[in-house]
């Protein structure tokens, strides 16, 4: 039963980031932006992700405890980032590794970082890395799963936040992947946060 639950689950995470990717491409993919405290984003994530990365033995190090850091944000998306770059991380990490995760406020925008022990990425695959259906491991016995499409839709989540991402790696060093969106402090009144952006809008598709 735990195997089925586990398979209905791929299928349908596969099935959802299908569907996204049809909305980024057809710039209908949409992002409601309202004031988020990210400690909440992150700490859910971890709480959802827990039981996978005790079965690896993997640690946590969450550095934004009692950090209120707010930004102006699509909550469901944000969590949808987060999600996609932990579970790479959990799924790509070797028996008893760390995840750190940390964050920087800038005048305007906050970057957050997801760092793991991980098997990292060697340097000519790091250009293409959020390309739709682009596996670093490509092979025909690649021991992990997924079809190459959560960075990709992590890429254009983020863009639709006026924001970046990025990542820093090193083959059998472990990667660094990092996004940074605006702070909520830096925009107008609360009362007007209700705005819906499209991918059409900010072209990420």
């Amino acid at each position: 039963l735990r195997i089925v639950e586990s398979e209905v689950d791929d299928l349908s995470n596969l099935i959802a980031e299908l569907v996204d990717t049809s909305k980024i491409e057809s710039g209908k993919f949409e992002v409601k932006l309202e004031r988020v405290n990210m400690q909440d984003v992150i700490s859910k994530v971890i709480d959802s992700l827990q039981h996978s990365s005790d079965e690896m033995n993997i640690t946590f190090e969450n550095k934004l405890a009692n950090k209120l850091l707010l930004v102006f944000a699509d909550k469901r998306r944000m969590i949808q980032v987060v999600t996609n770059l932990i579970g790479n991380a959990i799924k790509f990490m070797p028996q008893g590794g760390v995840i750190t995760i940390g964050a920087s406020e800038g005048s305007k925008k906050v970057a957050f970082t997801i760092a793991d022990s991980g098997i990292g990425i060697s340097n000519d695959k790091l250009d293409k890395i959020f390309d739709k259906f682009y596996q670093a491991d490509s092979s025909g016995t690649r021991k992990f799963g997924g079809c190459g499409l959560g960075l990709s839709i992590s890429k254009s989540i983020i863009e639709l936040h006026n924001g970046r991402i990025w990542v820093e790696s090193e083959e059998g060093k472990g990667s660094r992947f990092s996004f940074e969106i605006e702070k909520f402090s830096n925009v107008a009144d609360e009362k007007e946060q209700t705005p819906i952006k499209t991918c059409s809008e900010c072209g990420c598709n």
